[in-house]
């Protein structure tokens, strides 16, 4: 599927996610940065095309585990930034385009960011 990610543009200039950044670009993923006009222009063009075949990796209220997806997505939206920001570029999105989340734990995938006050 083709990868999407969205951050957030207060993470601009942020160094905590060069790696997965540059590693996402060798895999084909396009990047867009929510709050630049162009970007959100293009990409809601972009995500109107294919409402049904689009879905965004976000653990909204009626998100789907994506193990539960009947079908393979064609594209996938990942929101980059910290919780506040995501849930904001969430709710900017077109409500239309399913939401699904993946169960995972620290202990399973390792180096993810904590956050004050996080557990896991």
């Amino acid at each position: 599927p083709q990868v999407i990610v969205l951050f957030h543009h207060e993470e601009l200039g942020q160094h905590s996610a060069t790696n997965t950044a540059v590693w996402l670009t060798l895999v084909g993923a396009e990047f867009y940065c929510a709050g630049l006009r162009e970007h959100d222009q293009r990409l809601q063009r972009l995500l109107r095309e294919d409402v049904d075949g689009t879905v965004v990796l976000f653990p909204a209220p009626g998100a789907a585990p994506a193990a539960d997806l009947a079908l393979a997505p064609r594209r996938i939206v990942v929101l980059d930034g910290g919780w506040a920001q995501c849930k904001k570029m969430n709710e900017w999105l077109d409500p239309a385009l399913p939401r699904c989340f993946v169960n995972a734990t620290r202990a399973e995938f390792g180096g993810t960011r904590r956050y004050r006050g996080a557990e896991g």
